[in-house]
């Protein structure tokens, strides 16, 4: 997980207002969907396991033809 620098101080001040009684917080995050995290490394590893071979073939090749970056 990436955080930038201002994110622990503004998850830690929500925590503690919210603690403190206050109203709930909502906090607005960008998530940036191009890194993998542990969660959907291991749901692509287990459905892909789970579909038929030739399916499996195709999905294959295109990941590997996106993979190959023409230079």
């Amino acid at each position: 997980m990436r955080l930038d620098a201002k994110s622990d101080a503004v998850v830690a001040e929500a925590l503690k207002r919210t603690r403190e009684g206050g109203p709930p917080i909502m906090i607005d995050v960008a998530i940036d969907y191009s890194y993998k995290t542990f969660f959907t490394k291991g749901a692509v590893t287990t459905n892909f396991w789970r579909l038929p071979w030739n399916d499996r073939l195709k999905l294959l090749g295109r990941a590997v033809g996106r993979r190959i970056v023409p230079g």
